[in-house]
């Protein structure tokens, strides 16, 4: 099993309206690490912009593919053109919390040289075991996992 980051843009995805939809089955972009991301592997979703933090964990459940957006998913785009078919994965959200700010995160042990802090364009990052471990543990810290 590996571990990513999988980053959203609130100017294009309502993340908070979707992780106020108790529908737990969902899909999200690849735009790199194709190769990488697998069916089994774990994603911690990240909110970009002003109040920059994890928000969610999602089980990865399929291998990434040209998948269409779920009619659950579609509503919370902002751009029509990000509902077509591209390249996703399907997954299940298994944890669902208020924003873990960046600051705690790059505060915590272990999470100062996450890359995503440091470079933040993109939308799949990949972490080691240990950081994700750290992730893990820093949010069972704050009751939010």
């Amino acid at each position: 099993m590996r571990y990513w980051i999988f980053q959203c843009n609130p100017k294009r995805f309502n993340l908070d309206a979707r992780l106020g939809n108790p529908n737990s089955t969902t899909t999200w972009t690849v735009n790199q690490h194709k190769a990488e991301i697998a069916e089994g592997d774990q994603a911690f979703i990240w909110q970009a912009g002003p109040h920059r933090g994890l928000r969610a964990i999602m089980q990865i459940d399929s291998d990434p593919a040209d998948i269409p957006e779920t009619a659950i998913d579609a509503p919370y785009w902002a751009d029509l053109r990000d509902r077509a078919l591209t390249c996703r994965v399907r997954g299940t959200f298994t944890s669902r919390f208020p924003v873990v700010a960046a600051r705690k995160i790059a505060e915590a042990p272990g999470l100062q040289d996450l890359l995503f802090l440091r470079v933040p364009r993109g939308t799949n990052f990949p972490l080691s075991e240990d950081q994700a471990d750290a992730l893990l543990e820093l949010l069972r810290h704050l009751g939010a996992a």
